[in-house]
């Protein structure tokens, strides 16, 4: 019968077999040298890559309308203050700052509420502010305030420590100019409404699809969200007005059947509830009479837009004397 002594040498001579396969954890010069490398290369491309940011395209490649309220934000973060800042959903979205007679910044996100879009706007301090206040049902997305706030004001002032830019879509941007053709497009965009104008409008068309959507606005059912959203609505709107600027809510005109919803005037109650001032800070317009919209009846179409954007100015001018 075997040792139990020979059997401990046998087992030690196969670890010691087995141990000579893997890597050394033994200290090294070298390793030293390594991690030097590893960490100057790191530190060399993050101060390229924060020299580079202030200089890439301002329009990226985008891919859901998750990703095209980022780019919403980023193009928003980059431009100086504005004179005006309008804030809300896709309804005042359709109005483009090109349809505008002044610079202005339009920071309004489709799809989420005018809470975020709001809660945005205020990072920047913005002198005249517009919160668009027909859709007070969605809840506030956290998420993309936190990106617009690392966008906005990123740590310690270093853009690349907001990882809100992307050297791969940039890229893109640069070798297919993107920059370039959007210019053209919204260009073009701003002359097609203009010339449209001259036109007389469609006739008001009372669609089945518009019927349902007003069907579909009231059966959205009665929630908290509504009140909530009036509330921290006027909390801002507070904010702005306590650093000097000015605050006005703003109903977007919608098509007759939809404006007559009981979604609509619920919207109304939340806000005349929640804001003492509401009525001094409405900007009541008399909507032109030839405001036409989208199939849906709640998006304009673009010349509705440049009517609503011209017509917005003048009831800001009004206010302010």
């Amino acid at each position: 019968m075997p040792s139990s002594t020979s059997n401990s040498e046998a087992a030690a001579a196969r670890r010691r077999q087995y141990d000579e396969r893997l890597i050394s954890m033994e200290r090294s010069p070298r390793d030293w040298k390594f991690l030097t490398a590893i960490g100057a290369t790191a530190l060399a491309l993050f101060v390229l890559w924060s020299v580079a940011i202030p200089h890439l395209p301002r329009h990226l490649p985008t891919l859901n309308q998750s990703e095209d309220n980022r780019h919403i934000i980023l193009d928003f973060a980059r431009d100086k203050t504005s004179s005006l800042t309008l804030a809300g959903t896709s309804l005042i979205y359709r109005l483009a700052p090109s349809l505008f007679n002044e610079e202005i910044a339009n920071i309004a996100l489709p799809g989420q509420s005018p809470v975020s879009s709001a809660n945005i706007a205020l990072q920047k301090q913005p002198m005249t502010l517009v919160i668009e206040v027909n859709i007070l049902d969605r809840s506030r997305d956290l998420a993309i305030e936190q990106f617009a706030r690392r966008a906005i004001s990123p740590p310690l002032g270093l853009a690349a420590l907001s990882f809100a830019n992307t050297p791969a879509r940039a890229t893109v941007s640069s070798l297919y100019r993107l920059d370039a053709k959007a210019a053209k497009r919204d260009v073009a965009s701003a002359n097609a409404a203009r010339n449209l104008l001259g036109q007389s409008p469609e006739p008001l068309r009372y669609t089945e699809t518009v019927s349902s959507a007003a069907k579909a606005l009231d059966a959205r059912p009665v929630t908290g969200t509504i009140s909530q959203s009036a509330q921290e609505l006027r909390a801002i709107a507070d904010q702005v007005e306590a650093k000097g600027g000015r605050a006005y809510y703003l109903y977007m005109p919608m098509h007759p059947l939809l404006a007559a919803t009981d979604y609509e005037a619920r919207s109304r109650r939340a806000m005349t509830v929640a804001d003492p001032k509401f009525k001094s800070r409405l900007l009541s317009i008399d909507w032109n009479d030839e405001i036409r919209w989208e199939p849906d009846g709640g998006h304009l179409d673009a010349r509705s837009a440049l009517i609503v954007a011209r017509q917005l100015e003048q009831a800001i001018a009004t206010k302010s004397q």
